[in-house]
């Protein structure tokens, strides 16, 4: 930008030009901040002192219109950038609504969980809802349906360490079979019609698309549907765990009808699920139906459960240490199996149960001292097994024991324990002690109140009456 001053206030060069010459001498008035160097071509057209000069292309500038041409470009670029941040910041107010995504084949997915799915792999943070609700966010019924099932089910996915999030694992097959069996497609909850106790719960589906967050669901309506979400999907996943899909009968499991109704009766034999007038899950007797594989964790979800009978079936691995939080559990058969390890220290937290049979696995150890705690148990069957060392003293006060199988350990003392005074009257004892001269056998224990004598090995040798008598 330039601008001629007075001809005498310039020295040197052809300041005078007549309209359409050129110059590369210096022009301006340095004073003012005016002047152009270098060889830059100046045009000027006009009369003295109010001319115009234009660079290269023509292009006509001068201060004022630079002020201009500046003051527009910045209005210009708050336009733009304003929208971008609002954007931004909406994109990061809405990212919480959800943290499952769609992956390339369909399946949703919990945000940060490897795609790859292998087994191990941990997940990078838990699943969370927006707090703040959005309502001009559009609403997507997968991602709803997702977060709102794995925000009811927190506490059992976490006691599962997530593994719900491994593509494949049985918690995944589960999780993804509960969603799409408790939501229609188009987010309305389809477990409401069979929620009871609760006069809220009918309007979930009529408010599910306004539930940006957990918060949104009145506290009763919370509690009846993660009990329901729970319970249902423990079942299913008892069903993955144990390879339902191999099972001789799978008794209604994984139907659309009420969890409560998965049962086949065979004549006087019942197998499935039965509850109790809250829906309370009170009974699992799947005997002889070839489950394999193990127990899943999770199985203390079934807070309720009085009788799990699973006898001879394939199943395998070690109990889940969870097992001992089923307070009410009184009837426990897991015999005829392939069970293996020790029974848990704390098993006697199982203080209400009545009956527990696990004969012929192959389970090791000691038995734990809690035994003695189980004060209502009247039938303990462990024989042929791999159990070992010395029967703890404790176990005298099972006062309500009457039948009691020990033989085929490896028990090598503390039968007598069972025979102080003041402890459980037996009516049936079988353990290791049988004995005699000729051919002689030497007693793996010593028993005064045992009822049978086995020999070490019962494939070669009767059991006898203790004296000596066959039974």
């Amino acid at each position: 930008l330039a601008r001629l001053g007075d001809e005498d206030s310039h020295q040197g060069g052809d300041h005078h030009l007549e309209n359409g010459a050129s110059s590369t001498s210096l022009y301006g008035n340095p004073r003012n901040g005016d002047y152009l160097q270098g060889n830059a071509t100046i045009e000027r057209y006009g009369s003295e002192g109010t001319e115009i000069f234009f660079f290269h292309k023509g292009t006509p500038f001068t201060k004022r219109s630079a002020s201009l041409f500046l003051a527009i470009l910045l209005v210009v670029t708050i336009c733009v950038a304003v929208p971008l941040v609002v954007k931004s910041h909406d994109s990061d107010g809405r990212e919480g609504l959800s943290n499952y995504e769609m992956t390339s084949s369909g399946n949703d997915t919990l945000g940060g969980y490897n795609e790859k799915g292998n087994e191990g792999d941990e997940p990078t943070h838990h699943p969370t809802l927006q707090t703040t609700p959005n309502p001009s966010a559009p609403f997507d019924p997968v991602d709803l349906r997702s977060a709102l099932t794995a925000e009811l089910l927190m506490p059992i996915l976490e006691a599962g360490e997530n593994r719900h999030r491994v593509r494949g694992s049985p918690q995944n097959q589960a999780f993804e079979w509960v969603k799409s069996s408790a939501w229609n497609l188009n987010g309305t909850m389809l477990l409401t019609d069979w929620i009871s106790g609760s006069a809220e719960a009918v309007n979930v589906a009529e408010t599910i698309e306004s539930m940006y967050n957990i918060d949104d669901i009145p506290n009763q309506t919370k509690l009846v549907l993660q009990q329901r979400l729970t319970t249902r999907y423990v079942l299913a996943l008892f069903y993955f765990h144990t390879g339902g899909e191999e099972w001789s009968n799978n008794a209604g499991f994984l139907s659309n009808s009420h969890e409560c109704d998965w049962s086949h009766r065979d004549g006087n034999v019942l197998l499935g699920v039965e509850c109790d007038d809250g829906d309370n899950v009170t009974s699992i007797s799947l005997e002889l139906n070839n489950l394999s594989r193990s127990l899943p964790l999770e199985i203390y979800g079934l807070h309720g459960l009085r009788t799990l009978d699973l006898k001879e079936n394939s199943l395998s691995g070690t109990l889940p240490s969870t097992l001992t939080m089923l307070s009410d559990l009184e009837y426990l058969d897991l015999s005829r199996n392939d069970f293996r390890g020790g029974l848990m220290e704390n098993f006697g937290d199982l203080s209400s149960l009545r009956s527990f049979r696990a004969e012929k696995n192959s389970f090791t150890g000691t038995l734990p001292k809690s035994l003695g705690n189980l004060v209502l148990l009247k039938n303990l069957k462990l024989d042929s097994n791999g159990f070992w060392g010395s029967v703890p003293e404790e176990v005298s006060s099972m006062k309500e024991l009457t039948h009691l199988w020990l033989n085929d350990n490896g028990f090598t003392d503390g039968m007598n324990n069972f025979c102080l005074e003041g402890g459980p009257s037996l009516a049936v004892f079988y353990s290791d002690c049988l004995g005699r001269s000729f051919p002689p056998i030497v007693p793996q224990v010593q028993c005064s109140c045992c009822t049978i004598c086995c020999a070490e090995n019962p494939k070669t040798e009767p059991c006898l009456l203790n004296g000596g008598t066959l039974p």
